[in-house]
Protein backbone atom coordinates (compact mmCIF):
# COMPACT_ATOMS: atom_id res chain seq x y z
CA UNK A 1 0.00 0.00 0.00
CA UNK A 2 1.66 3.45 -0.68
CA UNK A 3 1.53 6.58 1.16
CA UNK A 4 -0.83 7.75 -1.03
CA UNK A 5 -3.49 5.10 -0.99
CA UNK A 6 -2.93 6.07 3.22
CA UNK A 7 -3.69 9.19 2.56
CA UNK A 8 -7.03 8.11 0.85
CA UNK A 9 -7.84 6.09 3.63
CA UNK A 10 -7.29 8.94 6.14
CA UNK A 11 -9.51 11.58 4.60
CA UNK A 12 -12.42 12.23 6.14
CA UNK A 13 -15.70 11.17 4.69
CA UNK A 14 -18.28 13.30 3.93
CA UNK A 15 -21.78 12.47 5.39
CA UNK A 16 -23.91 14.01 3.16
CA UNK A 17 -25.26 12.42 -0.61
CA UNK A 18 -24.59 15.01 -2.88
CA UNK A 19 -25.85 13.96 -5.87
CA UNK A 20 -29.31 12.68 -7.14
CA UNK A 21 -28.67 11.26 -10.69
CA UNK A 22 -28.91 7.10 -12.24
CA UNK A 23 -31.89 5.34 -10.94
CA UNK A 24 -32.79 8.13 -8.50
CA UNK A 25 -33.37 10.79 -11.23
CA UNK A 26 -37.27 9.59 -10.64
CA UNK A 27 -36.53 11.04 -6.77
CA UNK A 28 -34.97 14.09 -8.08
CA UNK A 29 -38.65 14.55 -10.48
CA UNK A 30 -40.41 13.39 -7.33
CA UNK A 31 -38.98 16.41 -4.72
CA UNK A 32 -38.97 18.93 -7.32
CA UNK A 33 -42.55 18.70 -8.35
CA UNK A 34 -44.15 17.33 -4.87
CA UNK A 35 -41.83 19.23 -2.26
CA UNK A 36 -42.20 22.24 -0.46
CA UNK A 37 -39.94 25.13 -1.59
CA UNK A 38 -38.43 28.16 0.03
CA UNK A 39 -36.61 30.93 -2.03
CA UNK A 40 -33.72 33.63 -1.60
CA UNK A 41 -31.99 35.54 -3.63
CA UNK A 42 -29.10 33.54 -5.26
CA UNK A 43 -31.33 29.74 -4.24
CA UNK A 44 -34.38 27.58 -3.33
CA UNK A 45 -34.17 24.67 -2.02
CA UNK A 46 -37.37 21.84 -2.43
CA UNK A 47 -37.67 19.35 0.22
CA UNK A 48 -39.63 16.29 0.69
CA UNK A 49 -39.16 13.68 3.32
CA UNK A 50 -36.99 10.86 2.68
CA UNK A 51 -33.04 9.70 3.73
CA UNK A 52 -31.13 12.98 3.45
CA UNK A 53 -30.22 13.14 -0.07
CA UNK A 54 -29.39 16.27 -1.37
CA UNK A 55 -29.05 17.25 -5.45
CA UNK A 56 -27.91 20.60 -6.89
CA UNK A 57 -30.03 21.57 -9.79
CA UNK A 58 -28.25 24.31 -12.28
CA UNK A 59 -29.63 25.51 -15.19
CA UNK A 60 -27.81 26.32 -18.46
CA UNK A 61 -28.48 30.13 -18.60
CA UNK A 62 -25.71 30.19 -15.98
CA UNK A 63 -23.46 29.53 -18.97
CA UNK A 64 -20.77 27.15 -19.88
CA UNK A 65 -19.98 24.27 -18.37
CA UNK A 66 -16.92 25.16 -16.43
CA UNK A 67 -18.79 27.72 -14.61
CA UNK A 68 -21.87 25.82 -13.92
CA UNK A 69 -19.68 23.10 -12.59
CA UNK A 70 -17.83 25.93 -10.30
CA UNK A 71 -21.07 26.80 -8.69
CA UNK A 72 -22.01 23.70 -8.12
CA UNK A 73 -18.64 23.23 -6.41
CA UNK A 74 -19.26 26.58 -4.15
CA UNK A 75 -22.76 25.42 -2.85
CA UNK A 76 -21.77 21.77 -2.25
CA UNK A 77 -19.10 23.21 -0.43
CA UNK A 78 -21.74 25.50 1.30
CA UNK A 79 -23.71 22.61 2.35
CA UNK A 80 -21.06 20.28 3.43
CA UNK A 81 -20.49 22.99 6.07
CA UNK A 82 -23.66 22.30 7.35
CA UNK A 83 -22.79 19.27 8.22
CA UNK A 84 -25.29 18.77 11.05
CA UNK A 85 -27.50 21.82 11.16
CA UNK A 86 -30.27 20.29 8.91
CA UNK A 87 -32.94 18.07 8.92
CA UNK A 88 -31.85 14.13 7.16
CA UNK A 89 -35.28 12.96 7.40
CA UNK A 90 -35.92 15.08 4.13
CA UNK A 91 -34.42 15.06 0.53
CA UNK A 92 -33.26 18.36 -0.77
CA UNK A 93 -33.46 19.94 -4.35
CA UNK A 94 -30.86 23.10 -4.21
CA UNK A 95 -31.79 25.40 -7.46
CA UNK A 96 -29.23 27.42 -8.16
CA UNK A 97 -30.64 30.97 -9.32
CA UNK A 98 -28.35 33.15 -11.84
CA UNK A 99 -27.43 35.51 -9.44
CA UNK A 100 -25.21 33.45 -7.36
CA UNK A 101 -22.44 33.83 -10.26
CA UNK A 102 -21.29 37.15 -8.51
CA UNK A 103 -21.87 36.04 -5.22
CA UNK A 104 -18.89 36.04 -3.00
CA UNK A 105 -18.86 32.40 -1.15
CA UNK A 106 -19.65 33.98 2.24
CA UNK A 107 -22.53 35.13 0.82
CA UNK A 108 -23.52 32.04 -0.95
CA UNK A 109 -23.10 30.15 2.72
CA UNK A 110 -24.94 32.40 4.66
CA UNK A 111 -28.08 32.14 2.18
CA UNK A 112 -27.55 28.40 2.18
CA UNK A 113 -27.74 27.89 5.94
CA UNK A 114 -30.69 30.32 6.09
CA UNK A 115 -32.53 28.53 3.57
CA UNK A 116 -32.29 25.11 4.93
CA UNK A 117 -33.28 26.41 8.63
CA UNK A 118 -36.16 27.73 6.87
CA UNK A 119 -37.42 25.04 4.95
CA UNK A 120 -36.82 22.98 8.36
CA UNK A 121 -39.42 25.52 10.17
CA UNK A 122 -41.42 24.54 7.58
CA UNK A 123 -41.83 21.49 7.21
CA UNK A 124 -42.45 21.83 11.31
CA UNK A 125 -44.93 23.92 11.42
CA UNK A 126 -46.92 21.46 9.18
CA UNK A 127 -46.58 18.47 11.17
CA UNK A 128 -47.65 20.45 14.21
CA UNK A 129 -50.58 21.55 12.69
CA UNK A 130 -51.05 17.79 11.44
Amino acid sequence: MSSRDDEIEDAPRFPLKIRIKGPTKQRFESIFTLGKRVKGDVARIIALPGTGLVGIAVSKKIGSRPQRNKLKRRFREAILKLNDSFNREYDYVVVVHVEAVDKAFSQIESEVQSLFIRIGERWAAESESS
